[in-house]
């Protein structure tokens, strides 16, 4: 399970480089609205976090369409989590931001692969 809760984290940091590569691309090239541009990154990390997911860590024969609702879904809680955990951690503790990112990062990370491991590409 270590080796693919690595494995799994490894595809969250290509998840990150893909979102802001995306994003800094649609508002630097193209002009877009920042906003926008990051809904288009994250939905583009989304899509090839779940294929890299879905074939290499979870090696899962799951059907494609209900284990990308799942991790569609897993992945709206765990931004949801992330933003509860931040907010937690500035507003009532006094961290910084950035300490509160950390902190996130690292509660929401193994929640969502616990949830995804159990839930999304099961079969």
């Amino acid at each position: 399970m270590t080796a693919s809760f690595a494995a799994y984290a490894l595809v969250g940091a290509l998840g990150a480089l893909v979102h802001y590569s995306v994003t800094v691309a649609a508002v630097e090239l193209l002009a877009w609205n920042v906003l926008v541009a990051s809904a288009a990154g994250f939905v583009a990390a989304l899509c090839a976090q779940f294929v890299i997911n879905r074939r290499y860590v979870f090696a899962s024969a799951a059907p494609v369409a209900a284990s990308f609702a799942r991790y569609a879904a897993t992945s709206v809680m765990g931004l949801c989590l992330n933003l509860a955990v931040l907010h937690a951690a500035t507003a009532f503790a006094g961290l910084h931001y950035l300490v509160g990112a950390a902190l996130a990062i690292a509660v929401v990370t193994p929640v969502n692969f616990a949830v995804n491991r159990r839930w999304t590409f099961r079969t």
